[in-house]
C-alpha cells in the first residue's frame, strides 16, 4: 500500500521509463506531479533531461495557514 510519498511515486514513473526502455527523458508534472518532476530530476539526473513544473501545489508548513480567501488565489 502506497501513503502518497513523492519518492514512491517519483520511483513509478522511473519504473514506468524503464518498462518503456526510456533511457533520458523530459518530465512534465502538474500541481502534485510537479514535486514528483521535482524528485525525479534530484534522484536521477542521468536520467531526467529537463522537467516542466505547472501549478506546483500548495502545502502548509510552519508557517501560519493562510486563510480561504488566500488559499483559494493561490
Amino acid at each position: 500500500m502506497r501513503s502518497g510519498e513523492m519518492v514512491a511515486m517519483a520511483q513509478d514513473a522511473l519504473d514506468v521509463a524503464d518498462a518503456l526502455k526510456l533511457d533520458r527523458f523530459a518530465v512534465v508534472g502538474h500541481d502534485w506531479g510537479a514535486r514528483i518532476a521535482y524528485a525525479m530530476a534530484i534522484l536521477w539526473p542521468e536520467r531526467v533531461s529537463r522537467i516542466c513544473a505547472m501549478s506546483v501545489g500548495w502545502q502548509p508548513g510552519e508557517l501560519p495557514t493562510p486563510g480561504f480567501e488566500q488559499v483559494r488565489k493561490y
